[in-house]
């Protein structure tokens, strides 16, 4: 009985995982991830954790994070960073910990929390953006990166920036084609069907609205990986990625050619256009790797990491700054676990029958991990908590015996 409780309360926090963001709901994040620690603590007491290559990986990378902390332990900033790690690695060994019933679940719940985050972001878009723009305008407030959000009409609530949310998107999309695969290959038209194909066209459509070029590029090669992967990749199948392509394009003329209609005080926005941004990428990754160069063991600590003369805290490449601000201990055990990751889910795809499905997970993960050479979602618990879910999902296959078709 307490034990169908507490899984139901770590089903609600998972829902709402990527509606609260840790920028603009601090205490919120805090209270909620803390109350999530404690469930998951009662629920990992009761249930045994499998070792297996992958969580003992995992528990080596948590390790060098969490040495970090202590190396700035007078540090408010490392500690409050070091925190948000903490959920993170709960969140991975309960999912791995985690049967197929409960892992059917927690499928469903992260597809439902997804059709409420693009449904979110479109009422956003359409009805609280043009006020907020109006108040930045009205109160003399020149940040250009909201106002080019806002200005260009770009979904990206509730995350702090289109690209992030594009992100997550895109890692949604690509379960929800493996899951609608998998069922029609089965001939299954159940409820998970009829979710996925929702989450899929909700997903999809607010993707499109961040007009974010990285999402669109992500989601290309992503597609591009399932299909080769998948062996699907035929006449029919060829039309998914043409599409895609088609949108990263029109994305870019979009963003671009819309920069002609902004009056003069707006030309500040100017740092936000696509070939900008690319070079101003550059600058961020030269930048990080001088303090590389300074810092190559320990790193400037967790939650130190700032550029001086680009004026931002992120370097707009999570293995950059991950070897910037934790050092080398932590990138080559995150490189490491992404070895692990891909070998052992090409493994379990290889003998299980639900091989699309599977498929998804891993495509969702390399998905992740190919943003983040270009963004900096790793560190944003809003995206970052499915890339551990993807994790504990592959680490539970693992340990799992295959169920062979007769």
């Amino acid at each position: 009985m307490l034990e169908n409780i507490i899984w139901k309360f770590i089903l609600f926090f998972i829902f709402l995982y990527p509606l609260i963001s840790s920028y603009a709901f601090p205490r919120l994040f805090f209270f909620t991830n803390t109350l999530f620690i404690l469930a998951a603590s009662i629920y990992l007491f009761k249930n045994k954790v499998k070792t297996n290559i992958l969580t003992i990986f995992v528990l080596i990378f948590f390790s060098t994070i969490f040495l970090s902390v202590i190396l700035n332990i007078n540090s408010y900033i490392s500690l409050a960073r070091g925190y948000e790690y903490i959920p993170l690695l709960f969140l991975f060994y309960l999912v791995s910990s985690i049967k197929k019933k409960k892992t059917n679940q927690l499928i469903i719940t992260l597809l439902l929390s997804a059709i409420t985050v693009s449904l979110y972001s479109f009422r956003s878009l359409l009805i609280i953006s043009k006020y907020t723009l109006q108040y930045l305008e009205s109160n003399n407030i020149n940040y250009a990166f909201a106002q080019e959000f806002i200005s260009r009409n770009r979904a990206f609530s509730p995350f702090i920036s289109p690209n992030l949310l594009a992100n997550y998107l895109v890692m949604i999309i690509i379960i929800s084609i493996g899951i609608i695969i998998q069922k029609i290959k089965q001939k299954q038209k159940d409820l998970l069907f009829i979710i996925s194909i929702i989450s899929l066209f909700t997903a999809g459509l607010t993707l499109f609205l961040t007009k974010s070029v990285g999402g669109w590029l992500t989601l290309f090669i992503a597609i591009i990986l399932f299909f080769l992967l998948g062996k699907t990749l035929n006449q029919k199948a060829i039309i998914f990625p043409i599409i895609v392509c088609i949108i990263i394009f029109t994305t870019l003329f979009s963003r671009t050619d819309s920069n002609n209609r902004f009056s003069n005080s707006q030309k500040s926005l100017k740092q936000t256009m696509p070939m900008f941004s690319i070079e101003q990428r550059k600058s961020y990754w030269k930048e990080t790797i001088t303090l590389i160069k300074k810092y190559p063991l320990k790193g400037t600590g967790i939650g130190k990491f700032y550029l001086p003369n680009s004026q931002t805290l992120h370097a707009h490449n999570s293995y950059l700054q991950m070897w910037a601000e934790t050092g080398i201990l932590t990138i080559l055990s995150f490189l490491g676990l992404i070895f692990i990751f891909v070998t052992k889910s090409i493994q379990t795809i290889n003998i299980k029958e639900e091989n699309y499905y599977l498929l998804g997970i891993l495509i969702c993960g390399i998905s992740f991990l190919l943003h983040n050479i270009i963004d900096f979602s790793f560190f944003i618990p809003q995206t970052s908590f499915l890339w551990w879910i993807i994790l504990g999902i592959t680490a539970s296959n693992s340990c799992k015996t295959p169920n062979y078709k007769q």
